[in-house]
């Protein structure tokens, strides 16, 4: 979280110079989408997607607990990741 509070209001920060030669600068992004900015602003459709694959794999894990362990471990984490709320 320090990165956030240090680049948000400047945007871009040195961090490793040697010299004249720029090495790696820390740049702040926001990604309001998924995977590389991919459906961006359309925030409201990834959380009906998200909360149908939820659905799905809840039905599924009830009807279908008693055929494999690993399968309930599987869709078990699905879930669990699915309902991470980020910042």
């Amino acid at each position: 979280m320090v990165g956030c509070t240090e680049l948000q209001p400047v945007g871009t920060k040195p961090f490793l110079h040697i010299g004249d030669l720029k090495i790696l600068d820390l740049t702040y992004l926001e990604n309001d989408g998924a995977v590389f900015s991919s459906f961006s602003g359309m925030r409201w459709f990834l959380v009906a997607v998200t909360a149908v694959m939820i659905l799905a794999c809840t039905y599924w894990l009830f009807r279908n607990r008693k055929h494999s362990k690993f399968l309930t471990l599987c869709l078990t984490l699905i879930i669990a990741g699915g309902n991470r709320k980020s910042d």
